[in-house]
C-alpha cells in the first residue's frame, strides 16, 4: 500500500485542545448557535487568512483589531476563550449571530483597543474600527433582574429604529454539528496538514477500532469536510450543508 504522507506544514500558533468532557446527552443540550460559533472559530484558526495575519503581524493590538473587524473575534481564542461555547455551565452563550454576551475580559479588551488606537495617527484601520464601534453595533448594559417582558418592550422600538437591512435578514438556522464527530474531524485535519501523516496513519490514530479500509476512508472524509468548512468560513458562506 503506497504511503500518501505529505510534507508537514506547522501552524504558526498552537491551537488549544478542548478539555471539556461531555457525554452525548449533554452535548445535545448545547445551544446550536454556540456550537456552530465554536467550529467557525476553529475552522478560521486553520485558515490561511488567519495564519498569514499572525505570521505577518503577530499578536498585537493592530492584528487583534483586524481580526475583530473581519471575523468578530480576537486572539484570545488562542487561549481557548471560545471553548466556553461548549461548556453547559457557561452563561456566555451566543443566542444568534450578531448578538454577543461579552465577558469582563472582552469589555476590557474593547476599551483598551479603542484607547490604544485613539492615541495613534489616523489610519484606515482606526476609522473602520471606530465606525464599527460607534455606528454598526448597539452596546447594551442590562440589569438581569429586570423582568424579560419589560426589557423586551423597552428594547423593541430602539432595535426597530436602529435596524439595517443587511445579510442578517436571511439568517439561516445553525448547522447540525455532531460534537464528537467534528472534534475528531479537526484532529484528522491537523494530523494531515500540520503533521503530514498519511490517511492510513490518521485512520489508525483516530479510528483505531475499525477495519483498515474503513479507517482510511473516514480519515479522508474528515479532512475533506474540515477543508470545505475552512473555505466556506473564509468566504463567509455560512453554512455549507455539504460539509455536515
Amino acid at each position: 500500500m503506497p504511503n500518501n504522507s505529505i510534507k508537514p506544514a506547522p501552524y504558526p500558533y498552537p491551537i488549544p485542545r478542548v478539555d471539556i468532557d461531555l457525554d452525548s446527552e449533554a452535548a445535545k443540550k448545547l445551544n446550536p448557535w454556540a456550537v456552530q460559533e465554536f467550529f467557525r472559530i476553529e475552522a478560521l484558526l486553520r485558515s490561511t487568512t488567519v495564519m498569514d495575519l499572525y505570521r505577518v503581524e503577530g499578536r498585537t493590538i493592530t492584528s487583534d483589531v483586524m481580526l475583530m473587524l473581519k471575523f468578530r473575534f480576537n486572539w484570545t481564542v488562542l487561549d481557548g476563550s471560545h471553548h466556553r461555547y461548549l461548556d453547559p455551565r457557561s452563561e456566555d452563550k451566543m443566542p444568534v449571530p450578531g448578538i454577543w454576551l461579552l465577558t469582563v475580559e472582552e469589555l476590557m479588551w474593547l476599551a483598551g483597543a479603542l484607547s490604544a488606537l485613539a492615541k495613534k495617527e489616523t489610519s484606515t484601520l482606526n476609522q473602520k474600527f471606530f465606525q464599527w464601534a460607534q455606528e454598526e453595533v448597539l452596546w447594551l448594559c442590562m440589569d438581569p433582574a429586570l423582568p424579560p417582558e419589560v426589557a423586551l418592550k423597552a428594547l423593541r422600538p430602539v432595535l426597530t429604529q436602529r435596524h439595517t437591512k443587511r445579510a442578517k435578514n436571511a439568517l439561516k438556522e445553525p448547522g447540525g454539528f455532531d460534537l464528537s464527530t467534528w472534534l475528531d474531524y479537526l484532529t484528522c485535519y491537523d494530523l494531515r496538514f500540520r503533521d503530514g501523516h498519511s490517511y492510513d496513519e490518521i485512520g489508525q490514530i483516530v479510528y483505531g477500532s475499525q477495519s483498515g479500509h474503513e479507517k482510511r476512508d473516514r480519515a479522508k472524509k474528515a479532512v475533506m469536510s474540515v477543508r470545505g468548512l475552512i473555505e466556506a468560513v473564509q468566504r463567509n458562506d455560512w453554512l455549507p450543508l455539504s460539509t455536515l
